[in-house]
């Protein structure tokens, strides 16, 4: 019972994580293979600001850049570790933002309580990646997802 729990927790966070980068591609219904040099697409497109610079949408922006750059594996699990990581360190930024700036106490409250979560949830995603041991010749989840 203990298992399921784990592996349903692991393939929702997996689903949302897909939806999240989904939801957030500027090119909806074409597929493409970025280049080195067109993995830094410009987020221009997603103007946000009420007229004034936008912190948060910066540390946004920089965070999805970031995830861009993460070398993928092919490994599901690994590629699923490493972006996670990557998004906790932008969630952590985003937190540090509200703590300094907010002036809704939930808030303020809430963001202090988010890196030392994020910081603990991205140093086990970075431990499974360094500690990951792949099983030779069992492509066959690979393959289904493919």
């Amino acid at each position: 019972m203990k298992n399921n729990k784990f592996n349903s927790k692991w393939v929702a966070m997996l689903c949302g994580a897909s939806l999240f980068f989904t939801a957030c591609s500027q090119n909806s219904g074409e597929t493409e293979v970025a280049s080195d040099m067109e993995k830094t697409e410009d987020h221009s497109g997603h103007n946000m600001e009420a007229g004034e610079p936008n912190e948060m949408m910066d540390l946004m922006h920089e965070n999805m850049t970031a995830m861009q750059e993460v070398k993928l594996t092919g490994n599901p699990d690994v590629d699923f570790a490493n972006l996670m990581a990557t998004h906790h360190e932008g969630a952590i930024k985003m937190a540090q933002e509200e703590e300094s700036k907010g002036s809704d106490t939930m808030l303020v409250i809430m963001a202090k309580k988010s890196p030392p979560k994020q910081k603990e949830e991205q140093e086990k995603l970075r431990d499974f990646v360094q500690n990951y041991q792949s099983a030779t010749g069992d492509t066959a989840v690979t393959m289904k997802m493919m």
